[in-house]
């Protein structure tokens, strides 16, 4: 039950970047949409099979990429053309300039 409930999510959350990518205009580079698409929809589609059939090297991927996403800057990183697909984060730190940092419960549950 659990290996099927993490099998959704991360479809979800696959889906949700896949539409993100497809409909929305991005200013960025190819390479760059590409790389975005690699961290947040292959790497989900990996775990996400890897969650069926009971593979670990798949989700360790997973676990690295989740761990990335834990604690980030409040500031877009300039390499993505859009942040993390789907993100309950907090705000911590100087927020007022810009500064701060921003605590995922999602990526941290996950």
């Amino acid at each position: 039950m659990v290996h099927k409930l993490t099998a959704i999510t991360l479809s979800i959350y696959a889906l949700i970047a896949g539409c993100l990518l497809l409909f929305s205009y991005a200013d960025k580079t190819i390479w760059q949409q590409f790389i975005y698409a690699i961290i947040f929809i292959v790497i989900p589609i990996i775990g996400t099979l890897s969650s069926l059939y009971g593979d670990k090297g798949g989700i360790s991927l997973v676990l690295l990429l989740m761990a990335s996403q834990v604690i980030r800057p409040l500031t877009p990183f300039e390499f993505f053309p859009f942040y993390a697909p789907f993100s309950l984060a907090f705000p911590f730190g100087q927020i007022e300039q810009g500064k701060g940092y921003l605590f995922d419960i999602f990526a941290f549950v996950m």
